[in-house]
């Protein structure tokens, strides 16, 4: 299971360190802050994320893998109702304020590790319903 962990937390490690490095320069001030906390997140509890970040994507796993990421950024559905209208709003706009400098490969690279994130969640559903069996 830790290399289905691994898995996760480094593609989102790779995505924040994408975006950081294009928003960097912007007027997103919280930048460098918002990436360390996640960071911290990750090295710390690394389950959380997956816990947390994974049941969303699930939830969401026909846009994630029929969509483009403008699309999957305009859906609100469970993302709004699992963050809260306030904390989604605010990621939104934080995320399209990053959205407008990213170039067609960047859009394209995270589009693609948000669907890595999808599919290794489900792994990581598989795992827990295999150990619940004693298939493990």
């Amino acid at each position: 299971m830790n290399a289905i962990v691994d898995e996760f937390n480094n593609t989102i490690k790779r995505l924040v360190m994408l975006i950081y490095d294009i928003g960097k320069n912007s007027e997103l001030s919280d930048i460098t802050t918002n990436r360390n906390r996640i960071f911290s997140v990750l090295n710390y509890t690394p389950l959380t994320a997956m816990e947390t970040v994974g049941p969303c994507l699930f939830d969401n796993k026909d846009i994630i893998y029929h969509e483009d990421l403008y699309t999957i950024l305009q859906t609100k559905s469970k993302f709004r109702e699992d963050m809260g209208s306030e904390n989604y709003d605010t990621l939104v706009q934080y995320i399209n304020t990053i959205y407008a400098l990213l170039s067609d490969n960047d859009k394209h690279d995270i589009e693609d590790g948000l669907r890595t994130m999808l599919d290794t969640y489900i792994q990581y559903l598989i795992y827990i319903k295999k150990k619940s069996l004693g298939e493990l």
